[in-house]
């Protein structure tokens, strides 16, 4: 399988006054940019490509308005989807990893964590605003109409707070918690929310407490839609797999022939799985574990963490936590 990098090395440190943080990437040691030429760059992916070189440990992903957003030891980067120089929009510095939920996005702005501080930039770069809260190694979710955050690390249970997607009403401790350890939440509506946790995965109607859905089991990543929860659960000696759970039932049914999966993604047809065991981007075609396509296999340099979709491609993240990563693509 070939993979072609698509990113130009050309271009200057981006210079926007005091109070800024967005950089040419190009100016990080550790950041090698590869000059293809603009008419390597795919029209929509149109096989597997590599879109830009990352900083190392590389998690988090999105994809939102025509760029690429993901978190890596340089902070927080985006480049176009198509292609081009990366650019570094808040320069903070990850406490541990992976963190899949490092950032979340917002009505023009990103959320993430500043000097153990929530805080929020423009997506385009510019001013950090610290929100006046504390957390620590920091989770973030967004809904339709605010962003949600919590603690990674606590006792038992951590609090599950909120604020306006231009960083108003912020909602704090308002009795909805998490369990500790908890890694992912996703939003099917404003108010509905599930959750992962080690251990648990959970039901919110917020605000308020949590459904438990299922208990005792270490639960990494989900993605939901109207009759299941997929998510993947991981554990020592068992290694991680694809669950579904029926929402009304609550039966659940493991798909095997996943081992590996670390984090998920979904169109409304297909399952999308980064496998760091086997090195392997793969499709679970209409949901299910009896048609699984491997639609890219990565070097072993490039173990692939983060995962989302668009509406023709899926993204991803690569790399392991001491040297360059990569955000890759390929057809859905």
């Amino acid at each position: 399988m070939i993979v072609v990098a698509l990113v130009s090395a050309c271009g200057a440190r981006t210079e926007l006054g005091s109070g800024t943080a967005i950089v040419d990437a190009s100016a990080h040691d550790d950041i090698a940019l590869h000059d293809v030429g603009v008419d390597a760059l795919p029209a929509a992916c149109a096989g597997v490509v590599t879109i830009a070189p990352t900083g190392a440990a590389p998690d988090a992903i999105a994809v939102t308005g025509g760029f690429i957003y993901w978190h890596d030891t340089n902070g927080i980067s985006r480049v176009p989807t198509l292609g081009g120089t990366p650019s570094i929009i808040v320069a903070v510095h990850p406490d541990n990893w992976p963190n899949t939920s490092a950032f979340a996005i917002g009505g023009g702005n990103v959320f993430f964590d500043s000097n153990a501080s929530p805080a929020f930039a423009p997506l385009a770069g510019g001013a950090i605003t610290l929100l006046p809260a504390a957390i620590f190694s920091g989770r973030y979710a967004s809904s339709p109409t605010r962003v949600y955050f919590w603690s990674y690390w606590g006792m038992t249970t951590t609090e599950l707070d909120s604020v306006a997607f231009d960083g108003t009403d912020l909602q704090l401790a308002n009795g909805t918690t998490l369990s500790h350890l908890a890694t992912r939440m996703v939003f099917d509506g404003d108010n509905a929310a599930f959750a992962t946790a080690d251990p648990g995965v959970y039901d919110y109607e917020l605000p308020g407490g949590p459904a438990v859905l299922m208990n005792g089991v270490s639960a990494r990543d989900l993605v939901v839609d109207p009759a299941t929860v997929y998510f993947i659960q991981a554990d020592d000696t068992n290694g991680a797999f694809v669950v579904a759970m029926d929402r009304e039932s609550l039966h659940t049914t493991k798909f095997p022939a996943t081992m590996g999966a670390f984090a998920i993604a979904a169109t409304s047809a297909n399952l999308y799985i980064t496998d760091r065991v086997g090195s392997r981007i793969r499709k679970l075609v209409e949901k299910n574990n009896d048609d699984i396509v491997d639609i890219a296999t990565l070097d072993p340099a490039l173990r692939p963490l983060g995962i989302t979709t668009s509406e023709s491609c899926v993204y991803w993240t690569s790399g392991l936590a001491k040297g360059p990563g990569a955000v890759m693509a390929a057809p859905l």
